[in-house]
């Protein structure tokens, strides 16, 4: 028959084949390819990698494919040897299981490499490797099957929609242009220098830890504030590894580590630190809690936060006040360039009647008093004081007003219980300098008029025109997050007109989304 060997020939044929064989190892850090596991090594080292060699010694073959492969990774990504040798000498950078996934096809250093650091060409320790491999591809395909792709329904649509709002998250933080837009914010940018950079009874020597670091800018503040160390967590592996490099650039790698993935599942902090001194992050979204990041933020201060150790900022506080229709969005299509437009104006009001709209408001525009809807102490509120209903009371500034919408904004204080030396307050106010998280407008179904001088308007059909004003509004406002998209909020607003008797018109009530 064609083909056919004794066994002897092909035993044979085999030996020589065993002998002739040679293997190309791509280099960690270049395209150059090296015969062995040693010329390999040796070659990063050369080329900057020179704590590759205690970082693989005494390390298992799972352990080492996973330095190998987020070398691999990091490389790709563009990160610089120097920047690459700082932190593979942090554990928690290489030991998500995403790493045991070869980077390369048929990856020979991943099957060359022995438990104690020394190459291991035997048939043994190919065979773990490849079963090693395939049991993790198994995994990838089930986690692919479960997300719902190739036309697989996901097991859980739940899981699926939050995964979905996550990766959605993460994506829009990865594009650079928002990081340049939170940059230019002076307001906010200059009040996190200030706390940071100006109180050392607080900075000096602390361990800290900068949740959602995105650019970087907040973890090199605490580092030239005094911080011993600071951690930065984002979950985005682009902008982890911009700020790795920013990092690198102001030769702040010493004392700065940043740790790719979710707040949520650090499982230890680097350098054998246990506990933090300091938790800091810009966590606020449009009508402060957009985005859910301070549930992230109150996870990392439960598990890693020390007993009487700081938060930065410390205390929210929410405003709301009435605004006329000139401060908000709509009045803009009345007249634009000579044109009137107000057909758009009214499809406008139709979609605000559902939806926050985020703009910047005017201080002038505002008509009525403003009233404090919430206070929020970050060192001890939970999960749960993110969701909340609030009743206020707004009353004109004018003898009469119309009230088309009311506005809510934020402010977040560094007070004086940590930040000794220089508290500041941060502040989004309409009547202070505009931020990148403008205001939040909620119109009204109507108009509501309001008057100082009322003495005894009518219950009936109270606040609907100037002849029978209201002197006060009574209002509540119910905060959640969405049902549908976490990320979101559900927002539900009463507005009640009232006279001076204390008696009441007609409640109207009005459902919004921010997002």
């Amino acid at each position: 028959m064609s083909g056919h060997h004794s066994d002897t020939e092909s035993d044979a044929n085999w030996d020589e084949w065993e002998e002739n064989e040679t293997t190309d190892i791509k280099c960690l850090l270049t395209d150059d390819k090296h015969t062995t596991v040693e010329q390999t090594i040796s070659a990063a080292v050369e080329k900057g990698l020179t704590n590759l060699p205690s970082c693989l010694a005494g390390k298992g073959t799972y352990c080492k494919m996973k330095i190998v492969n987020y070398i691999r990774t990091r490389v790709k990504e563009g990160c610089e040897p120097a920047v690459l040798n700082t932190e593979i000498q942090t554990a928690t950078n290489y030991e998500h299981e995403k790493y045991l996934q070869p980077v390369l096809e048929g990856d020979a250093m991943l099957f060359m490499m022995g438990d104690d650091g020394s190459e291991s060409g035997s048939e043994e320790a190919k065979v773990q490797a490849l079963e090693h491999e395939n049991t993790m591809l198994k995994k990838k395909i089930q986690q692919l099957v479960d997300e719902g792709y190739g036309g697989f329904k996901p097991k859980s649509d739940e899981k699926s929609a939050r995964e979905v709002d996550d990766h959605d998250y993460y994506y829009g933080y990865g594009k650079f242009d928002i990081h340049m837009m939170m940059l230019e914010d002076v307001p906010r940018t200059a009040s996190y220098r200030t706390a940071l950079m100006e109180n050392p009874s607080l900075m000096k020597n602390a361990v800290v830890i900068d949740v959602g670091c995105g650019s970087g800018i907040l973890s090199m503040f605490a580092a030239r504030g005094g911080a011993k160390h600071v951690i930065g967590i984002d979950g985005s592996e682009r902008v982890a590894s911009a700020a790795r490099q920013n990092i690198a650039q102001n030769k702040l790698d010493k004392t700065i580590t940043v740790h790719t993935g979710f707040a949520e599942k650090l499982e230890s902090l680097p350098h054998n630190l246990d506990k933090a001194d300091v938790i800091v992050s810009e966590w606020m979204g449009y009508c402060l809690l957009y985005e859910s990041m301070l549930d992230s933020v109150l996870h990392i201060r439960d598990k890693y936060l020390k007993k009487g150790g700081a938060i930065l900022p410390d205390i929210c506080k929410m405003y709301a006040a009435g605004v006329n229709k000139e401060g908000t969005h709509l009045a803009f299509w009345k007249n634009v360039w000579g044109f009137d437009m107000t057909p758009i104006e009214n499809v406008s009001k139709q979609e605000a009647n559902t939806t926050g709209v985020v703009a910047d408001v005017d201080g002038s525009k505002i008509v009525t008093s403003t009233a404090l809807i919430k206070t929020m102490d970050l060192s001890v509120m939970t999960v749960e004081d993110t969701e909340y209903t609030s009743d206020f009371i707004v009353k004109p500034l004018g003898s009469e007003s119309e009230v088309a919408s009311v506005v809510v904004w934020f402010d977040t204080l560094f007070s004086e219980r940590y930040c000794r030396e220089m508290p500041c307050n941060l502040t989004t106010s309409p009547y202070a300098k505009p931020t990148h998280w403008h205001h939040t407008l909620f119109h009204l179904p109507s108009p509501v008029h309001l008057s100082l001088t009322e003495e005894g308007s009518s219950p009936v059909g109270m606040g609907l025109t100037p002849e029978n004003p209201a002197s006060k509004l009574y209002c509540t406002i119910s905060i959640s997050k969405h049902a549908e998209h976490h990320r979101d909020l559900s927002v539900s607003l009463s507005v009640t007109p009232m006279n001076e008797k204390g008696e009441k018109g007609e409640m109207r009530t009005s459902s919004y989304a921010v997002q």
